[in-house]
């Protein structure tokens, strides 16, 4: 199974891409990778013209997005398009509150679940965390072609919801969108 961080946006409402951020003096890439602790295949996403960023060579790949622009659901179909068979459990760069125990719980749930994947479910879907199948792909590039770039809408054709475990603290899905995100996350002890 891969593990895939999906940092190809161009934080256009933080001001800068978000895989060129930095806890203290660590690379936010290098910093996700300490805390999922994965012992396998690791591969950064990236895209046209944002490939390695700081901390892009502590994974053991990086894939290229073909087309640029097309939001998470092309990075993705990236992902499972370079994942190995098992699939992937893919992870944004903007979510540095994600950890171990969520990245081994995706693990586990994913090889236990049928059908396409596997997505967490709250009070409304959370694409990420998530797991997928290599299976997905047609169904993601069809999703695609037809302009339809919502991560959300693959929960509706095949893949499995489930809610997070409850005594996962809510700050897990910590999103960091714009500067103040990004400070709050560092004030709070990153």
């Amino acid at each position: 199974m891969t593990l895939a961080i999906l940092a190809g946006g161009e934080g256009s409402r933080l001001g800068r891409p978000k895989g060129e951020l930095y806890v203290g003096r660590m690379p936010i890439l290098e910093f996700l990778l300490d805390r999922f602790a994965w012992g396998g295949d690791t591969l950064l996403v990236t895209a046209p013209g944002r490939q390695n960023p700081p901390g892009w060579d502590k994974f053991s790949r990086q894939a290229i997005d073909p087309v640029g622009g097309l939001g998470p659901l092309r990075g993705v179909l990236t992902a499972v398009e370079n994942c190995l068979p098992d699939g992937v459990i893919i992870a944004t760069v903007d979510m540095p509150r994600i950890g171990n125990e969520q990245i081994a719980w995706i693990a586990t749930r994913g090889k236990e679940t049928h059908g396409l994947g596997l997505m967490l479910k709250r009070q409304d879907i959370e694409p990420f965390p998530c797991f997928v199948r290599p299976q997905a792909r047609q169904t993601i590039a069809r999703h695609l072609a037809e302009g339809r770039n919502s991560v959300r809408q693959m929960s509706e054709v095949g893949f499995v919801t489930m809610g997070p475990p409850p005594q996962w603290d809510p700050n897990v899905w910590t999103n960091v969108n714009t500067p103040n995100d990004w400070a709050t996350f560092l004030a709070d002890g990153a």
